[in-house]
C-alpha cells in the first residue's frame, strides 16, 4: 500500500533532525521503508514507558492507496535512482 503523509502544522515525531516540516509531505510507495528513522527508534526504545501526550499542537494527514504512485521526476529525471 502506498502512503502520502502531509504535515499541516507542528512536529512529526517519527523523524529526528528535521524530517517532514509543516506544509511538507512525503510519499512512500509499496515495499519502501517509511518507518521512524533509527535515531527516533532508539530514543523511543530507551525511554521509560509511561503514559504521555503526543502530537500536541500538531496536525497531519495520511492517505493510503492500494496502488503504486509515481511521478516523472522520480522515475526519469532524478540522478538518484537505485539500480538492480
Amino acid at each position: 500500500m502506498s502512503e502520502f503523509m502531509g504535515l499541516i502544522s507542528g512536529n512529526y515525531d517519527a523523524k529526528t533532525g528535521g524530517g517532514v516540516r509543516p506544509a511538507g509531505a512525503s510519499l512512500h510507495n509499496v515495499m519502501s521503508a517509511h518507518d521512524p528513522d533509527s535515531d527516533a527508534f532508539e530514543a523511543a526504545r530507551r525511554v521509560k514507558l509511561k503514559p504521555q501526550k503526543v502530537g500536541d499542537g500538531s496536525m497531519a494527514c495520511c492517505l493510503k492507496v492500494p496502488s503504486w504512485l509515481g511521478c516523472r521526476m522520480g522515475s526519469e529525471v532524478t540522478t538518484k535512482l537505485q539500480r538492480g
